[in-house]
């Protein structure tokens, strides 16, 4: 019996003569470089049409609305024609607090970096003091829980109240 399987797979590897086995690779055909571009196109209309119709439609609602006599805001064209010089030169300074967006926005990015900095080294000390410590963390866990319960929109006029003049106190 076990002549037998030994034959047998011998035979089955032993090639037939005469035969050939051609390679064959599939290989998808090309889409048209015009239809991959309609494709991504017709994406893009898709992500980004109906939101433009949304909010231009929405401007134009509010600017009908707003031009009765009696509106309490301003019409979005009375403001863009406003404050054009403010958006076209974000640049320019005029001393004082007279400056550009530019200015403006680099002062309250830079308040923001130093505030997350000094919010992440005291919060990092403090994890790793809680982490390491159970006496620090049995002392501040109940302060922690209370803090927790604040919302957090609801920290910004507290901020706003305890740094009214803090540019002004460190100036001077």
């Amino acid at each position: 019996m076990q002549a037998n399987a030994n034959t047998a797979s011998v035979a089955a590897a032993v090639p037939v003569p005469e035969a050939t086995a051609e390679i064959m690779s599939f290989r998808p055909p090309a889409r048209p470089t015009l239809e991959r571009l309609r494709e991504h196109a017709s994406s893009f209309a898709r992500a980004v049409v109906p939101p433009v119709i949304v909010i231009g439609l929405t401007l134009l609602r509010l600017a009908v609305a707003l031009l009765a006599p009696g509106a309490p805001l301003p019409a979005p064209s009375k403001v863009v024609t406003d404050a054009w010089d403010f958006i076209a030169d974000p640049f320019f300074d005029n001393g004082g607090i007279d400056k550009g967006a530019f200015w403006q926005i680099s002062k309250s990015l830079g308040r923001v970096a130093i505030g997350f900095s000094v919010a992440a080294v005291v919060g990092v000390a403090l994890g790793v003091l809680v982490g390491q410590s159970t006496w620090a963390m049995r002392g501040l866990d109940p302060i922690f829980q209370v803090l927790r319960t604040i919302p957090p929109l609801a920290w910004l006029p507290l901020s706003l109240a305890g740094f009214r003049d803090a540019s002004r106190r460190r100036c001077s």
